[in-house]
């Protein structure tokens, strides 16, 4: 991975949404919210987020976004 996603290299394949938050340095219910509205791919394990590493390295790269989260 390049750039700022190089720090995911550390993290598990599959992260929570109070990892991505970590991650992305934004509240975990902001996570929460771009999942919900498909802005940020993921999944639920009944109730909870999950997050493919691949995924987020993708949405935090200037080129794997259309528009910053707000």
């Amino acid at each position: 991975m390049k750039g700022g996603a190089g720090v995911l290299e550390t993290y598990p394949e599959v992260l929570t949404a109070d990892e991505v938050a970590e991650v992305c340095r934004v509240e975990t219910r902001v996570v929460r919210r771009l999942a919900a509205a498909g802005e940020l791919p993921g999944f639920k394990v009944g109730k909870e987020w999950r997050f493919h590493r691949v995924d987020v390295a993708t949405f935090i790269t200037p080129e794997g976004r259309s528009k910053p989260p707000g």
